[in-house]
């Protein structure tokens, strides 16, 4: 198996592959199922979760064929990501606090992104609620991830970080069409978050405020938790509108 081959710690058990997990508290294997659930949903696969003291257990059925699916070799490769990345956040979190607003940015935009996928196409030209000329499309779904990029450029300006050089211009962002285009500009966005912030030195986070775009004055501690509020707002908005829309 050789996506097996390539991460030692899934292993073959009676029929299936499966990974452990190790985590710090009960809330913690609560959380990634629900995270590792949303990456297999995206896959196309339909692993089982087994919690266990300070475990999770990934576990998906192989069956009798020689070696995993195309669907859930891309499931394990996605799940390694999200652990590689969740990982890298716990070991930052305590040094650095600024760190913590960062894993919840990239918290609400897993959760906005679960909601987006409940969508239908005929949802999207609609309004987001009744009597007014506000689209779930670009309100919801293609606004959110360009206000995104824009937070990190004025970041980027603020201190004078070089350019990332993101792969979404303004342009390229206001002309998104698909829901598959804004989760690939989604996945964008957390590399650029990534990219921008990883060579912010100690403090300086907090150190001054800029003038934001909008007036206000922000120091950068204060833009990223404004740009965590901005996706759990948009994630509210949306599910205001499933649950107008699932009940008729």
């Amino acid at each position: 198996m050789e996506i097996l081959s390539r991460y030692p710690a899934w292993r073959v058990v009676g029929g299936a592959f499966e990974r452990d997990v190790t985590l710090e508290d009960a809330f913690a294997a609560h959380d990634l199922a629900a995270r590792l659930a949303f990456v297999a949903d995206k896959a196309g696969v339909h692993p089982r979760f087994v919690l266990g003291s300070g475990t999770l257990q990934v576990r998906s059925d192989v069956r009798s064929k020689p070696e995993p699916s195309e669907a859930e070799a891309q499931f394990v490769e996605k799940a390694e990501a999200l652990l590689e990345r969740r990982q890298k956040l716990l070991l930052d979190r305590n040094p650095r606090p600024a760190r913590a607003l960062i894993r919840l940015w990239l918290e609400a935009q897993d959760l906005l992104e679960a909601e987006l996928h409940k969508l239908r196409p005929e949802d999207l030209p609609r309004p987001v609620r009744p009597g007014v000329e506000v689209f779930v499309f670009d309100e919801i779904a293609k606004h959110p991830v360009a206000a995104g990029f824009s937070y990190l450029a004025w970041i980027r300006g603020s201190l004078g970080l070089p350019d990332t050089n993101p792969p979404y211009t303004r342009d390229h962002l206001l002309g998104l069409a698909t829901l598959e285009e804004v989760f690939e500009a989604f996945a964008a966005l957390r590399l650029d978050l990534e990219a921008t912030v990883a060579g912010i030195p100690e403090g300086m986070m907090e150190r001054r405020a800029f003038l934001s775009r909008w007036g206000g004055v922000f120091d950068v501690d204060q833009m990223l938790e404004h740009a965590v509020m901005h996706l759990h707002r948009h994630r509210l908005q949306l599910l205001g509108y499933l649950e107008s829309r699932d009940k008729g």
